[in-house]
């Protein structure tokens, strides 16, 4: 977990005890955790994407990972990012690489999910609902609504 200020904690026993493992690389403003595994995740931190293998002892930056907030990882090789005017990104691989798939957005994103690999939604500011869906090799963001 990451408090308001920024301190990382972790828990190996169900949440009986804690221990500190760090601070976010943005404090003041941190995002969201992703695991795939007890010692695999990702970190979004509304600046880049952090990954560690080891629990969260260590996090490694993730490249071309530009303004992202939030993660939903539907299998370890399947994990999809949004975050800051409207920016979408996608790794196939665990996370080694990112592809940057393009909403036609400019409102901040701050949260998204997938049913299955070919169907997902993000929500973002100032109601923004937007449908991904993937026919073939096209991967496609589309409005859904905006109040």
């Amino acid at each position: 977990v990451i408090n308001d200020w920024g301190r990382m904690w972790r828990t190996t026993n169900g949440g009986d005890s804690w221990q500190e493992i760090g601070r976010s690389y943005h404090p003041q403003n941190p995002q969201t955790f992703a695991f795939v595994s007890p010692e695999e995740g990702f970190f979004a931190n509304g600046g880049f994407i952090y990954r560690t293998t080891d629990g969260g002892t260590s996090w490694q930056f993730c490249p071309n990972t530009l303004n992202t907030q939030a993660i939903y990882i539907l299998n370890p090789n399947n994990i999809w990012a949004v975050g800051l005017n409207g920016v979408s990104y996608h790794s196939l691989d665990r996370g080694q690489n990112w592809q940057k798939i393009e909403t036609g957005q400019e409102n901040n994103l701050y949260s998204v999910f997938f049913t299955d690999a070919q169907h997902g939604w993000a929500v973002g500011y100032g109601g923004v609902i937007l449908k991904f869906c993937q026919k073939t090799s096209v991967q496609n963001w589309t409005l859904y609504d905006s109040h």
